[in-house]
């Protein structure tokens, strides 16, 4: 027993015994270390992205990150594909020929092709980790034990490599899902230097749009109560794509009706777009009763004037109904006289300037947005006062506008025409009963205000409701979410946003970050080390 405790005292057990058990805590705390960050990380996103230009991070805005962090209900996110392809050049690979990509043509994948591809596996992991309810899996379509859960729950689906299912369950029998698609992921345009030299179609990535359409994922598939609109499908009615996939990815139903008698009465507007055909008398009264309804009103229509295939189609019954809302149709196109307000060599394609409106006003004062050049028909509000309508401007031309006839000779010149302007692009008008409830016509002079297609070849074509530097989107979601009572329920704005591409290291030269950084690991750190181990040695020294 003497010796076991003069053994325990002895110097060597005091220098290396101390040794063993200082080197088997320093390793248990690793071990913890690691343990405590790998759970972490399982929930939480904790990865930094140091590159320069921050090529694998993508920003949610706050108003999305703040929204996603209060869903309440169980969101579960299937990725079609095994998590190891979608981190690797499998993805990369099914890029390039889902989206038609110029690396395809050229033969070598770009570097910022393969960041992008990269963003989008380390986006989805981190997107799933910000909410509690969210959860993602991965399910492999090559293998078909793996993918048979995907097939069986959805048997009329079709799906692609990379494609995600939001999926959300509110109850038996009600279950509300989305599925995006990879083009759904980024915003391309097309590579002119490819198609002359090819005489083929490639795009390159513009930016990434999944931020935005995932959030939409999960916002349309956990609302309980989408808002639902009838779309008129007479008289060759047709809603622009663009604007589809704007109200649908914002929680609106959009239901198709043959006639206005067929729409429901939870519809809060009925959409009438890009007419090819005039309406008949019947049908222009049957939606005069939708609109007052029988005197309480609480009705809206969405009118959006056919402009973008550059054919006139003469609607004179629909013009004249509108003309009892205060909104006159003149048959030609607006023309500008300003030359910042339209397209250089076409006075006809005309930018639009803000009236002042309220549903405007937080856009007004946004010098990142802008309107682009349209193709408008000649449209105004009436300067005659009515008691039973009251009319406002949203977007309007210049004062010194004119418009091109339809009609117009061979010999007509922008500069002989008399100035007839202002005209309205986007106009209201609305009607109030005595219990102070409203129906509301608005009226778009063009359905070149959701995209166009300038030269009339899909190589120049634009969807204004996807670009972020456009108010387009916002503008129309600010007057569909007033008209319909969406604004007064809890509601987030889905439309596209340009990723901080800030850097990490950009970020910490703002604050200061490098010289506090330098002088710890090369001044501090250092002399911490060389003061500590003088101090054992000393201390050891004596002992």
């Amino acid at each position: 027993m003497a010796d076991k405790n003069k053994f325990f005292g002895s110097r060597a057990f005091q220098k290396g015994g101390m040794a063993v058990i200082f080197t088997a805590c320093v390793v248990a705390l690793v071990i913890l270390i690691n343990v405590a960050a790998s759970v972490l990380s399982d929930r939480f996103p904790l990865s930094l992205d140091l590159t320069v230009g921050q090529d694998y991070s993508m920003d949610l805005s706050d108003e999305y990150t703040d929204y996603l962090k209060k869903v309440d209900k169980k969101v579960n996110i299937i990725v079609c594909a095994s998590e190891e392809s979608f981190e690797n050049s499998t993805f990369t690979s099914y890029m390039l020929r889902n989206l038609s990509l110029s690396d395809r043509v050229t033969g070598s994948v770009s570097d910022t092709t393969s960041k992008y591809a990269r963003q989008v596996g380390v986006f989805v992991k981190d997107f799933a980790k910000l909410n509690s309810n969210f959860s993602i899996s991965f399910r492999d379509p090559d293998s078909a034990t793996d993918f048979a859960y995907v097939t069986g729950k959805y048997p009329s689906e079709s799906f692609s490599y990379g494609d995600i299912i939001v999926e959300c369950v509110h109850g038996v029998d009600n279950e509300r899902y989305n599925v995006l698609h990879m083009s759904d992921y980024f915003s391309t345009e097309i590579n002119n230097s490819i198609y002359y030299s090819y005489y083929t179609e490639a795009y390159d990535i513009t930016g990434s749009t999944l931020a935005s359409n995932l959030t939409s994922a999960v916002y349309v598939t956990s609302s309980e109560n989408p808002v639902k609109l009838a779309v008129y499908t007479g008289s060759g009615c047709e809603v622009p794509d663009a604007l589809s996939k704007l109200l649908e990815r914002n929680n609106y139903e959009l239901e198709k009706v043959s006639s206005f008698a067929e729409i429901s009465g939870d519809a809060k507007a009925v959409i009438i777009a890009s007419p090819t055909r005039d309406l008949n008398k019947e049908s222009v009264d049957a939606l005069d009763r939708y609109l007052k309804n029988s005197g309480n009103n609480g009705r809206n229509l969405i009118y959006i004037a056919n402009t973008s295939s550059g054919t006139y189609y003469s609607t004179p019954i629909l013009n004249e109904y509108l003309s009892e809302w205060g909104i006159q149709v003149t048959e030609g196109y607006v023309c500008e006289t300003k030359d910042n307000l339209y397209n250089v060599q076409y006075p006809v394609y005309v930018a639009p300037v803000s009236a002042g409106s309220s549903y405007t006003a937080d856009l007004d004062n946004n010098t990142k947005l802008s309107y682009p050049y349209g193709l408008f028909s000649a449209m105004k509000l009436s300067s005659e006062e009515k008691d039973y309508y009251t009319t406002e401007s949203i977007l309007k031309s210049s004062d010194t506008a004119t418009y091109l006839p339809y009609s117009a000779p061979e010999d007509w010149l922008i500069d002989t025409s008399p100035i007839t302007g202002p005209y309205d692009y986007v106009m209201q008008s609305t009607l109030v009963n005595t219990q102070s409830v409203e129906s509301h016509v608005v009226a778009f002079a063009g359905d070149t205000f959701f995209g166009f297609d300038l030269f009339e070849k899909n190589l120049y074509q634009t969807d204004y409701l996807n670009a972020a530097t456009f108010a387009n989107a916002p503008l129309t979601l600010n007057i569909f979410n007033t008209l319909t009572g969406a604004d007064e329920q809890e509601t987030v704005e889905i439309t596209t946003k340009t990723i901080n591409t800030t850097s990490f290291y950009d970020k910490v030269s703002e604050s200061g970050w490098p010289r506090a950084v330098r002088w710890v690991f090369i001044i501090v750190l250092p002399l911490v080390m060389i003061v500590a181990g003088i101090t054992v040695f000393v201390v050891r020294k004596r002992k």
